[in-house]
């Protein structure tokens, strides 16, 4: 039954005598699709209000062309206002359930043959995006396509589409991972940044650019000027190869990635990206592995929580005599500067490194040593740990007691995965440590079960007895590998357990660890 038949039957709530225009503004401000639904189940007319017209005009995920939908979104700019979210990937991009809107598609008029044509249907994408004033988040990734290395096969349709989103007012969170900005000129030609729509953009919160044209040098300026009008930036993803970093000033920064993706910079950039890293003491997140043996202040990173890198990074955190300046150069013999000023022959000392709260940690390469005696690690406050290299079974119980509330284990090393090495027994013995434990990632269990499906399935009801947190376990697919999408989830009801393959956690496209700590 429409609204206008249950309006007309008189057994209305006050709210919904009130006119049409308004009714729509107040459901048009439910941002949240629990929201959504929680409106929906309050009557019979909620359900009618909101289903299909909100429900499906929220978040937009798509990994195909659909000329049907983007005509229908074109076409109802009523419903296509509603929308905060766009997300455009990749077909092979599963990391996230689909969203469009399938209802009110009308197949006459936007199934027409006319609008599968390319110039049309990026029309009417722009047209679409233009009605979109609410839209905050917008999300485009065209990564390792084959048969079409660029987001579209004409440089001028890319440019159409990101001029409107540069025009979103409410635009605030912003990833463009693949070979955009291919055909654009460089600061030489364009020195005002004025030829890209990217450039631009404004008040953005979240900005992550992953593809080789954003670590060109000639767009290196251009990236400068991007970044200086946003300085309320808290989520930053760039090349490593960005050559004006350090000159950049985000006060409001927590997050930050730094992935190499040309292959091709100068060890001294080490420097400049510690510069930068000294320069935010805000980062809480962060994402970077440094080439050579950085120098970076002891006092660095003061409210860093999680950390991705490798142990040339941590080293140089952990060194404290790196730091400490020599008074004593070298200087001519006519130099009086002796007899001025007298130099102590004692040593000066660095302050020693201070002990970051670090809960999520993975390093890449780290020795036994570096990770049991830490002088930068709170023991108590780790939480999550991912551990590349091989260590043996007394090692990890070592590190279980080390640090006693990890709650979320990953063992990745191939080494791991060796029965003769990690048997049954052995994983029985070493995983109850970890007290606190609920995540266990890695295919050790599976291997040491051979794969069998029974012996696994033993090895559970053994282990979940042993471990009374345990809640989630990897899985293994249909070809004896790691099952990226699905994970096993334990269940307890009183003395009852149970487990069911239930999906992984969507991945967040401005989360700058990649769901590495899910």
């Amino acid at each position: 039954m429409s609204c206008i038949l249950l309006k007309q039957s008189g057994n209305v709530p006050p709210l919904f005598r009130l006119p049409d225009e308004i009714l729509e503004e107040i459901v048009s401000e439910l941002d949240q699709h629990r929201d959504l639904v929680a409106f929906a189940l309050a009557s019979r007319i909620c359900a009618t209000m909101v289903i299909p017209h909100h429900t499906q005009y929220r978040i937009l995920r798509v990994r195909h062309t659909f000329p049907d939908m983007w005509a229908h979104l074109a076409r109802r700019s009523d419903l296509a206002r509603n929308i905060r979210e766009v997300h455009i990937c990749e077909r092979s991009n599963t990391w996230a359930p689909d969203r469009y809107p399938v209802t009110l598609i009308d197949k006459t008029l936007d199934g027409a043959l006319e609008n599968a044509e390319e110039s049309v249907r990026i029309r009417n994408i722009c047209l679409a995006l233009s009605h979109m004033h609410l839209l905050h988040t917008f999300t485009w990734s065209w990564e390792n396509v084959r048969g079409q290395a660029w987001p579209t096969s004409n440089p001028g349709h890319e440019k159409s589409i990101l001029t409107v989103i540069s025009q979103r007012p409410q635009l605030r969170h912003v990833a463009l991972h693949g070979k955009f900005a291919m055909f654009i000129l460089g600061s030489q030609r364009d020195p005002e940044s004025k030829t890209y729509p990217v450039w631009s953009l404004a008040n953005l919160k979240s900005l992550s650019l992953r593809g080789e044209a954003w670590a060109s040098s000639k767009n290196s300026l251009h990236l400068r000027h991007l970044l200086a009008n946003c300085p309320d930036l808290e989520s930053l993803e760039v090349p490593m190869e960005f050559n004006h970093l350090a000159e950049c000033r985000l006060p409001n920064l927590k997050k930050v990635k730094l992935e190499m993706q040309a292959g091709v910079v100068d060890i001294g950039i080490d420097r400049s990206r510690s510069l930068f890293l000294e320069n935010h003491p805000t980062i809480e997140e962060l994402f970077w592995s440094p080439i050579g043996a950085p120098f970076i202040a002891q006092d660095a990173l003061p409210n860093l929580k999680s950390l991705c890198t490798n142990q040339r990074f941590i080293a140089a955190l952990e060194d404290a005599d790196s730091g400490a300046h020599s008074i004593g150069l070298m200087t001519p013999p006519s130099t009086p500067l002796t007899t001025v000023i007298p130099i102590s022959d004692e040593p000066i000392h660095a302050p020693p490194p201070i002990v970051r709260h670090i809960e999520n940690l993975d390093i890449y390469g780290v020795a036994r040593v570096a990770l049991l005696h830490s002088k930068i690690l709170h023991p108590d406050s780790l939480r999550r740990l991912r551990i590349n290299s091989l260590e043996d079974p007394a090692t990890l119980q070592e590190i279980a007691q080390t640090f006693p509330n990890i709650e979320w284990l990953s063992l990745c090393h191939p080494q791991y995965y060796n029965p003769d090495v990690y048997d049954r027994d052995a994983w029985l013995d070493v995983l109850p440590r970890f007290r606190k434990l609920e995540v266990f990632r890695g295919l050790g269990l599976w291997r040491a079960s051979y794969n069998d499906r029974q012996k696994m399935h033993e090895c559970i009801l053994d282990l979940v007895e042993a471990c009374p947190r345990l809640r989630v376990l990897d899985r293994i697919n249909k070809y004896n590998e790691a099952d990226e999408h699905n994970q096993i989830v334990i269940t307890r009801n009183g003395d009852l357990v149970d487990y069911r393959y239930q999906k992984k956690p969507s991945r967040n496209p401005f989360d700058i660890m990649n769901g590495l700590f899910d």
